[in-house]
């Protein structure tokens, strides 16, 4: 008997490329799915690490007349805490040791950072950062701010970025660099450490205008090292300018002003001063911000608080 051959039917390509297509879209579902549910724990132990560690901290306190550790050192080993390639602290507390900022992050990754302080326990999202800047917001006076070359200079409650003053700095446009100075020379504050510091400031003016930041390096005598600058274009709202100077000596201090650059008679207004250690601006606080503490004085004095 003669047999007939029979044809076995296969997919088409558009029916592979079909197949391909629903395995790559399952696959990176799998893959998102999963990196969500690993970040989600990395936070959580990340959180879970602050609050431990915060719960020691206050348990050093009640143990030594409530005062907290002296630094990061001494609170490593009091706590009896250990830091590794994952796994980072920093820890700043106010000269009077009654107030702490703490913060935990894996610097081996982009991860969030953590913060829990003597008046925030929960962790937060944010790293512990010094606001140098004694009075930065100048709500209850101009004390450490003056006048540069021919600007006049006062303190307005009619202009303000937060709180409830500004400073007003009105320029005759006499000549280039009229400004307010923010703690020059002699009121120059004194970081501690050489490295990157980054000056930042909210100003607001005149469409146009075109204003600088200077931060400025003075030896702990008080003689001018070197600056760095950056220029903004005003807009007629709120906007925060930024530079960064690396500072050359553990004994220097950090000055800030912000100034016209070219001679210009015009008005702006400077609010939310902040120096911070490292390259990056950090988010604007002080002692008045929630989570954060003065060193002392309110207004008067340097502070500490997580910032993003």
């Amino acid at each position: 008997m003669k047999r007939w051959a029979t044809k076995q039917a296969g997919f088409t390509i558009v029916e592979l490329l079909i197949v391909v297509v629903v395995i790559a879209i399952l696959a990176a579902i799998t893959v998102v799915a999963y990196t969500g549910i690993q970040n989600r724990a990395k936070d959580s132990s990340l959180k879970s690490t602050s609050a431990q560690a915060a719960k020691k901290l206050m348990t050093v306190a009640v143990q030594n007349n409530d005062s907290y550790p002296v630094d990061k050192s001494d609170f490593l080993a009091k706590t009896s805490t250990s830091e590794s390639q994952s796994l980072e602290y920093i820890y700043l507390v106010t000269d009077s040791l009654k107030d702490f900022c703490l913060s935990v992050d894996n610097p081996s990754s982009a991860d969030n950072a953590y913060a829990t302080t003597s008046s925030v326990s929960n962790p937060v999202p944010g790293t512990c950062i010094k606001n140098f800047i004694v009075n930065p917001s100048v709500e209850s006076n101009l004390m450490g701010w003056t006048n540069r070359k021919t600007a006049v200079v006062t303190r307005t409650t009619s202009q303000q970025h937060t709180g409830t003053a500004s400073i007003s700095v009105v320029t005759p446009g006499t000549e280039s660099d009229e400004g307010v100075n923010l703690a020059v020379s002699s009121n120059a504050v004194p970081v501690g450490a050489a490295g990157n510091y980054t000056g930042s400031a909210w100003v607001k003016g005149t469409s146009g205008v075109v204003v600088r930041i200077f931060v400025e390096e003075y030896t702990g005598g008080g003689t001018y090292v070197a600056g760095a600058a950056s220029n903004l274009t005003l807009n007629g709202s709120w906007q925060r300018v930024s530079a960064t100077k690396l500072i050359s000596a553990d004994t220097s201090k950090v000055a800030v002003n912000v100034r016209t650059l070219s001679a210009t008679a015009t008005t702006f207004y400077v609010d939310d001063v902040m120096v911070n250690a490292g390259s990056r601006a950090y988010q604007y606080g002080d002692g008045s911000t929630l989570g954060w503490s003065w060193a002392g004085v309110p207004d008067n004095s340097y502070s500490i608080g997580p910032s993003n």
